[in-house]
């Protein structure tokens, strides 16, 4: 199943032009259906293809360019081995320099993957090397009469005992007790000032708090979107989300992808 890369939140230039794409489309598109969750879906949908567009032409063009290069520089050595000048070798430097530039960018792009992903290898690392411990088994019990209990089953079978005892019900409650119980228990009311709280709109910071105190990692639905995405563009995404949680609240209806809606 795709997911955000991670990885991606650290390259500056994709972020810009994510968080433009983002603008973009709801520039376009807010007020062109009748209903926001449609506009919210197909917004999830086409930043999935964004992403997956970028990255596949960043890694084409690194790719392709240090070909290119490779090339060139190969057919200028050869060219230097036969004619020999200065100019010729300034112009092989010229573009060794580069070929390293251009290695060095595709080598920064890749080492983001393993950056973002440095914490979960280590974790399985540790874990893998983590020594095995023992089982907490217990090997005795001490009966009711004081003699010791050694057999596993028979410890089993006394521990079963004692649950079924402790958890046996031993009052019969009649309809007329239990209705007379619940005319007169004392349940607590909201005060006014509560229900007010309650009753109000919801506002950016409340969505704010409830993101920024959900698991970086995780990924809040099939699409694929992760916490760590909701997060770093959250002063783009709260407005709408708001908007969203609004209109569900206000046509009391809530979709089928409501679950990942962040």
């Amino acid at each position: 199943m795709w997911r955000f890369p991670p990885y991606s939140l650290l390259d500056m230039a994709f972020c810009r032009d994510l968080a433009q794409a983002k603008e973009d489309f709801f520039r376009l598109n807010v007020g062109s259906v009748s209903k926001y969750e449609v506009v919210w879906e197909t917004f999830k949908v086409y930043i999935r293809g964004i992403t997956i567009m970028k990255h596949a032409g960043v890694l084409k063009s690194l790719h392709g360019y240090v070909a290119h290069l490779e090339a060139e520089i190969s057919q200028l050595e050869h060219e230097h081995q036969v004619t020999a000048g200065k100019q010729l070798l300034n112009l092989i430097h010229e573009k060794l320099r580069d070929f390293q530039d251009t290695a060095h960018n595709e080598v920064q792009h890749m080492g983001m993957y393993v950056t973002a992903h440095a914490y979960g290898e280590g974790a399985v690392l540790a874990a893998m090397m983590h020594p095995i411990r023992e089982l907490d088994t217990l090997l005795e019990l001490q009966g009711t009469d004081g003699h010791m209990i050694t057999d596993p089953v028979d410890i089993t079978t006394r521990f079963q005992e004692y649950f079924k005892e402790l958890y046996a019900s031993k009052i019969t409650p009649d309809v007329t007790s239990i209705e007379d119980y619940l005319e007169h228990i004392a349940m607590p009311w909201l005060t006014v000032e509560h229900r007010e709280h309650l009753m109000a709109p919801l506002q950016p910071a409340e969505i704010c708090c409830a993101l920024n105190g959900m698991t970086t990692a995780k990924a809040p639905g099939p699409n694929g979107l992760t916490v760590a995405f909701y997060k770093a563009y959250q002063h783009l995404l709260i407005p709408h989300i708001q908007v969203l949680f609004e209109t569900m609240a206000r046509d009391k209806e809530i979709p089928p992808s409501a679950s990942n809606l962040c």
